[in-house]
């Protein structure tokens, strides 16, 4: 059984252009394929937009600046959680591998917000090793220092007082946000996307009760601080919603994963079975999701796909792209210096 759930499916437009006197344009009508992108950036620029309308018109120059997220690793260091998490930490760069241009950063908080001895409440865990609370490539040996740290002591050797059951990784989230300039302060940059990853057995609050932090008021915490400046992606490892036999082999107090894969999908991450034999599949696909994220066009709205039309100077019709939300995801991004010219109608909703 395939073990990874792309969060919302995708599918290729066919695209109309308006062509002005003695200009070339090209354009992309194949659907897009799934696999890594290259795009480094792309920044809105002030030039015209030639001989393309629409509602709005918006236009980019794709130049070389290295992009750059912030990862929180947000782990459940419930009593149930020891393989998971070594299974986690064994495979890191298989997700890693993908993001080879990036300036990425990593941290690691759990899933306890509780008042006892192990509650994070959002608080960055110190990497093994170090003195640091922040991983990045620069970190001798980083992969085996990931592994230690993410291996929790508390899950493996509790007697007495043990970490609490009530896994909360949305409200984790939050909590370390809201620590952005106190006990976090140096791993929440702001000219730095943010990605979640989540491993847990168990949705928020073990079952997702009527009190349990909401997806929505997570992204909605993120754009109250951060506003469009940054964008937020989500990925879990977790209990898929929907798959009887995982459920059943992660024992009794296991649960579906549901607010974990609700909000994966309002931000266009994705999720992966936690009953996988060993996640190096599900980190890769985690990987190439987020670098083509990253690779994206921000739009300033959600277009309606069949309005959009697209300009690239030089032409380059091979290009192909696709649409989620208010961005458009190239599967092979255009080279480095194109101008690209988009126009497009701003999507009604129902």
């Amino acid at each position: 059984m395939n073990s990874i759930k792309w969060s919302r499916a995708v599918s290729g437009l066919a695209l109309t252009f308006i062509l002005g006197a003695c200009s070339e344009v090209s354009f992309s009508p194949a659907p897009p394929k799934e696999g890594p992108s290259t795009l480094e950036d792309s920044t809105p620029d002030s030039g015209g937009l030639g001989s393309i309308s629409g509602e709005i018109l918006e236009a980019f120059n794709q130049r070389s600046v290295v992009r750059k997220v912030d990862l929180l690793v947000i782990v459940d260091n419930s009593l149930s959680m020891a393989e998971e998490q070594s299974r986690l930490g064994a495979r890191i760069q298989s997700f890693l591998n993908h993001l080879g241009r990036v300036d990425w950063q990593l941290a690691v908080t759990t899933t306890d917000v509780s008042t006892g001895p192990y509650g994070l409440k959002g608080s960055l865990l110190t990497m093994a090793g170090t003195s640091s609370m922040i991983l990045n490539k620069n970190v001798p040996n980083y992969e085996q220092v990931f592994l230690d740290t993410v291996v929790r002591s508390e899950t493996l050797n509790c007697v007495g007082s043990c970490p609490s059951a009530d896994e909360q990784a949305l409200r984790a989230a939050i909590m370390a946000m809201d620590k952005r300039n106190t006990d976090n302060r140096g791993f929440f940059r702001d000219d730095a996307d943010l990605g979640l990853l989540i491993l847990s057995d168990e949705d928020e609050m073990s079952t997702g009760p009527a009190l349990a932090t909401k997806p929505e008021a997570v992204l909605d915490h993120f754009r109250n601080i951060w506003g469009d400046s940054k964008d937020l992606y989500t990925y879990g490892i977790i209990t898929l919603p929907g798959d009887v036999n995982c459920l059943g082999a992660q024992g009794r107090d296991a649960s579906y994963g549901t607010h974990v894969s609700d909000l994966s999908d309002l931000t266009g991450g994705l999720t992966g079975s936690i009953c996988s034999e060993e996640y190096g599949e599900t980190l890769g696909q985690i990987g190439k999701n987020l670098i083509k994220l990253l690779d994206s066009l921000r739009l300033k709205a959600a277009p309606d796909e069949d309005s959009i039309m697209m300009l690239f100077d030089p032409p380059q019709p091979d290009v192909r792209w696709s649409v989620y939300e208010n961005k458009i995801i190239f599967d092979v991004p255009p080279k480095s210096g194109t101008k690209i010219r988009v126009a497009y109608d701003r999507k009604r909703r129902d």
